[in-house]
């Protein structure tokens, strides 16, 4: 091989440099680090350059016009992220279940339900944030998907053919929460995959114990929840499905010890929880790890699982309804609860991080997703709202 001659003095100190200038070089004008490697030579054609005695304004001109160069400059710009929001804003901001139409390539008209965003691809996802946001939506809704279906019924506009069996590994759910931040959410309620009693607790705490420290600062835009309803749904032992009060306590535990800010947790229909009244939202009470409540509601069911429970979460700001003033008679045999004249304010008193947020949540997906009008959803919706319920779902 014959012997090549540079016109100047090759050291071990200018070899380093011409390294440096080739990184600096790429860095500003094609925006990314060479890789050093002979699928992306750029490095070595600069060094070889700058060895054979051409100067820096040289190199850079010649790299400036390449079309890797070109087509970095005439990239768009970056939008900037969302500012990270306060604590009221992440837990208060808007997200709609229930009653919104989104329109989609894919999908055509789609009652949203944001639940299925895991399962939907990056163009699709991009069209529902643009009308999301539009909308006045700040907060994303977020899953872990675990080889599953979304929802495994059939006669629903989320059946399994559409969406059917997926899993996603850590580094893919993290790429998903960036990316949603990056279309412009600033906050994230993060669905884990609990429900299903003592054994989804076990998923959810595996699950928040590994993704937390991974979320890094994400976790200043995240709300944590272990689960949907089935997290606090018939909690009886040996009856029902969801967990124990020891495990909400213990849960709300080890997240924070894994780095979450911020907790929330859905009880199912007609469930308080966690059945202790006043006590569970004191301090080292089963709730008090907890920042958000959200309540799940059956569908046109307008009782005292929708009375009793907005009336302890709401305290003064409750408004009785008429149809529960109409059955507001003691022993009622179709309404007894619909008489309580002193409901406890179960959240009377804040957290030491601040006042619990309790929100209606899920309060007619089931029929919504099962050709449900929209607007027989909002007048559902504004019933809650007249009972004095803020921000609902």
């Amino acid at each position: 091989m014959p012997s090549t001659t540079f016109p100047i003095a090759v050291t071990t100190d200018r070899l380093v440099e011409f390294h440096g200038l080739a990184d600096i070089l790429c860095s500003e004008e094609l925006g990314r680090l060479p890789s050093h490697t002979t699928d992306d030579p750029v490095a070595e054609i600069i060094e070889l350059m700058a060895l054979q005695g051409q100067t820096g304004d040289q190199i850079r001109a010649w790299l400036h016009d390449t079309p890797e160069a070109i087509a970095h400059r005439e990239k768009p710009p970056v939008p900037p992220l969302p500012p990270v929001p306060t604590r009221e804003q992440l837990l208060t901001g808007q997200v709609t279940l229930q009653g919104m139409v989104i329109h989609t390539t894919k999908y055509g008209d789609m009652p949203w339900w944001g639940a299925c965003w895991p399962w939907l691809d990056s163009m699709t996802r991009k069209e529902a944030a643009q009308q999301l946001l539009a909308a006045g939506e700040t907060i994303c809704l977020l899953g872990v998907p675990m080889g599953g279906p979304l929802y495994n019924e059939d006669g629903n506009f989320y059946s399994p053919d559409k969406f059917p069996a997926l899993s996603m590994t850590d580094a893919e759910v993290i790429a998903m929460a960036n990316e949603a931040v990056a279309l412009g959410f600033s906050g994230l309620w993060m669905f884990l995959s609990g429900d299903d009693g003592a054994a989804g607790y076990q998923v959810a705490t595996e699950q928040v114990k590994r993704l937390a420290p991974q979320f890094g600062d994400l976790n200043q835009r995240t709300v944590w929840i272990p689960g949907w309803d089935g997290v606090w749904h018939a909690p009886m032992p040996n009856v029902g499905t969801g967990y124990t009060p020891q495990m909400i306590r213990q849960w709300s535990i080890d997240a924070r010890a894994a780095g979450a800010i911020y907790l929330g947790l859905e009880h199912g229909t007609g469930y308080l929880p966690c059945g202790e009244g006043g006590a569970d939202f004191q301090p080292g009470g089963v709730m008090s790890g907890y920042d958000l409540v959200l309540g799940e509601f059956d569908d046109d069911r307008f009782d005292g699982s929708v009375w009793q429970i907005l009336a302890r979460f709401l305290g003064p700001s409750y408004v009785r309804p008429p149809d529960q003033i109409a059955h507001d008679v003691p022993g009622d045999p179709l309404y007894p609860q619909a008489h309580d004249p002193n409901p406890l304010w179960i959240i009377r008193e804040p957290s030491e991080r601040g006042p619990y947020i309790y929100r209606v949540f899920e309060y007619f997906i089931y029929g919504f997703v099962r050709n449900t009008p929209a607007e027989h959803v909002l007048a559902v919706k504004r019933y809650f709202e007249a009972c004095g319920a803020q921000h609902v779902c």
